[in-house]
């Protein structure tokens, strides 16, 4: 069977390369260090594109343009957090109806990479070692599972509220 992609489909490319760049093009990218060895990751689509007034505002933190049910606005500041923390650069280009592409360029890990290690297998803490109780209040129910099975993982008890009202009730 062959599939065929909707007329109004999107395409979406991910490219990932090393390059040497200037000094000129270190400074243009704020690299820290000043790093002449980059890693590049390329993220493009061939979709709606953002408009020009939204361009300097993708990477703000609850910035978006979708409706409240549809998304945070938190994605790309966490990735521009990200990418900065470890010394990198993001840039934006898009055109209406022509697509969108984020460029990363971040300094390249020096001498040779260790082998990967799984993390130990964590066993379920016992009720003997509960490390305390708390209370996680979130109006994302993917986000407030997240956190809660992270906090009960590492031994606490967790009381999970959608909202402040809810959280009072349990509190209560």
């Amino acid at each position: 069977m062959v599939r065929r992609r909707p007329k109004n489909a999107s395409r979406l490319s991910i490219d990932t390369f090393d390059a040497t760049l200037d000094a000129e093009q270190v400074a243009a990218n704020a690299l820290r260090p000043a790093n002449h060895e980059v890693v590049i990751l390329r993220v493009s689509d061939t979709g709606r594109g953002i408009p020009t007034e939204d361009i300097s505002h993708v990477f703000e933190p609850f910035f978006t343009t979708k409706s409240v049910e549809a998304g945070t606005g938190l994605g790309l500041a966490m990735v521009y957090g990200t990418v900065t923390q470890h010394g990198g650069h993001i840039a934006v280009e898009s055109r209406v109806m022509g697509g969108t592409t984020f460029v990363i360029t971040l300094p390249a890990a020096e001498g040779t990479p260790e082998p990967f290690q799984p993390p130990p297998q964590r066993t379920a803490p016992s009720a003997r070692s509960v490390q305390g109780r708390i209370l996680v209040v979130e109006d994302e129910p993917q986000v407030r599972a997240v956190f809660a099975g992270a906090l009960r993982s590492r031994g606490y008890e967790v009381i999970e509220a959608a909202d402040g009202l809810e959280a009072l009730a349990k509190v209560e």
